[in-house]
Protein backbone atom coordinates (compact mmCIF):
# COMPACT_ATOMS: atom_id res chain seq x y z
CA UNK A 1 0.00 0.00 0.00
CA UNK A 2 1.07 3.45 -0.92
CA UNK A 3 0.08 6.14 1.25
CA UNK A 4 0.52 8.91 -1.70
CA UNK A 5 -2.72 6.89 -2.76
CA UNK A 6 -4.27 7.33 0.66
CA UNK A 7 -6.81 10.01 1.57
CA UNK A 8 -9.03 10.32 5.11
CA UNK A 9 -11.09 13.28 4.98
CA UNK A 10 -14.27 15.34 6.66
CA UNK A 11 -15.87 17.96 5.41
CA UNK A 12 -18.54 20.17 7.81
CA UNK A 13 -19.11 23.79 6.08
CA UNK A 14 -22.43 24.54 6.21
CA UNK A 15 -23.63 23.93 3.58
CA UNK A 16 -20.80 24.43 1.22
CA UNK A 17 -19.46 20.58 0.90
CA UNK A 18 -20.83 20.69 -2.53
CA UNK A 19 -18.37 23.37 -3.56
CA UNK A 20 -15.84 21.87 -1.54
CA UNK A 21 -16.29 18.49 -3.39
CA UNK A 22 -15.88 19.99 -6.52
CA UNK A 23 -12.37 21.45 -5.99
CA UNK A 24 -11.01 18.32 -5.08
CA UNK A 25 -12.31 16.24 -7.63
CA UNK A 26 -8.96 14.36 -8.41
CA UNK A 27 -8.74 13.95 -4.60
CA UNK A 28 -11.93 11.69 -5.14
CA UNK A 29 -10.59 9.84 -7.81
CA UNK A 30 -7.78 8.55 -5.46
CA UNK A 31 -7.76 4.75 -5.29
CA UNK A 32 -8.10 4.45 -1.38
CA UNK A 33 -10.69 7.53 -0.96
CA UNK A 34 -12.88 7.61 2.42
CA UNK A 35 -14.42 10.62 3.70
CA UNK A 36 -17.36 11.76 6.15
CA UNK A 37 -19.39 14.49 4.85
CA UNK A 38 -22.32 16.39 6.93
CA UNK A 39 -25.03 16.42 4.29
CA UNK A 40 -28.16 18.88 4.57
CA UNK A 41 -30.21 19.16 1.50
CA UNK A 42 -31.46 22.54 3.11
CA UNK A 43 -28.07 24.20 3.74
CA UNK A 44 -26.98 22.57 0.45
CA UNK A 45 -29.45 24.46 -1.02
CA UNK A 46 -29.04 28.07 0.44
CA UNK A 47 -25.60 27.60 -0.53
CA UNK A 48 -26.50 27.53 -3.96
CA UNK A 49 -25.75 23.79 -4.45
CA UNK A 50 -27.97 20.97 -5.77
CA UNK A 51 -28.24 18.24 -3.42
CA UNK A 52 -29.02 15.86 -6.05
CA UNK A 53 -25.73 17.25 -8.56
CA UNK A 54 -23.68 16.67 -5.00
CA UNK A 55 -24.82 13.30 -4.67
CA UNK A 56 -24.62 12.30 -8.28
CA UNK A 57 -21.04 13.32 -8.25
CA UNK A 58 -19.81 11.49 -5.20
CA UNK A 59 -22.10 8.47 -6.25
CA UNK A 60 -20.00 8.34 -9.93
CA UNK A 61 -16.62 7.57 -8.01
CA UNK A 62 -17.56 5.57 -5.00
CA UNK A 63 -20.07 4.10 -2.14
CA UNK A 64 -22.40 6.12 -0.22
CA UNK A 65 -23.35 5.21 3.31
CA UNK A 66 -25.98 6.67 5.68
CA UNK A 67 -24.55 6.80 9.16
CA UNK A 68 -27.50 7.10 11.68
CA UNK A 69 -27.17 7.28 15.41
CA UNK A 70 -29.01 5.25 17.62
CA UNK A 71 -30.87 7.13 20.32
CA UNK A 72 -28.34 7.83 23.47
CA UNK A 73 -26.17 4.80 22.57
CA UNK A 74 -22.58 5.05 20.77
CA UNK A 75 -23.75 2.73 18.46
CA UNK A 76 -24.28 3.75 14.98
CA UNK A 77 -26.44 1.94 12.03
CA UNK A 78 -24.90 2.17 8.61
CA UNK A 79 -26.76 1.35 5.31
CA UNK A 80 -25.51 2.25 1.55
CA UNK A 81 -28.29 4.57 -0.22
CA UNK A 82 -28.63 4.73 -3.75
CA UNK A 83 -30.58 7.52 -4.29
CA UNK A 84 -30.18 11.05 -2.75
CA UNK A 85 -33.88 11.13 -0.86
CA UNK A 86 -32.68 7.91 0.86
CA UNK A 87 -30.88 10.87 2.83
CA UNK A 88 -33.54 12.10 5.71
CA UNK A 89 -33.80 16.15 5.34
CA UNK A 90 -31.81 17.60 8.39
CA UNK A 91 -28.80 17.10 9.42
CA UNK A 92 -27.05 13.85 8.66
CA UNK A 93 -23.80 12.45 8.15
CA UNK A 94 -22.78 10.09 5.25
CA UNK A 95 -19.42 8.05 4.51
CA UNK A 96 -17.79 8.46 1.28
CA UNK A 97 -15.73 5.52 0.28
CA UNK A 98 -13.70 5.07 -3.03
CA UNK A 99 -14.95 1.85 -5.01
CA UNK A 100 -11.60 0.35 -5.04
CA UNK A 101 -11.07 0.66 -1.23
CA UNK A 102 -15.23 -1.13 -1.02
CA UNK A 103 -13.48 -3.53 -3.02
CA UNK A 104 -10.63 -3.88 -0.45
CA UNK A 105 -13.04 -3.65 2.95
CA UNK A 106 -15.86 -5.14 1.53
CA UNK A 107 -19.43 -3.52 1.18
CA UNK A 108 -20.28 -2.45 4.89
CA UNK A 109 -24.08 -3.50 3.80
CA UNK A 110 -27.14 -2.87 5.00
CA UNK A 111 -27.09 -2.08 8.55
CA UNK A 112 -24.15 -2.52 9.63
CA UNK A 113 -23.57 -1.89 13.26
CA UNK A 114 -20.17 0.45 13.63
Amino acid sequence: MDASDSLLFKIDVEGFEGKVLQGMRKALEMKRCMGLIEFNHQNLKQAGTDPGEVFKGLQAKGDIYLITEQGDSLRSSIRRVNEVFDIPDGKEDILFISRELTQELGDLGNDSKA
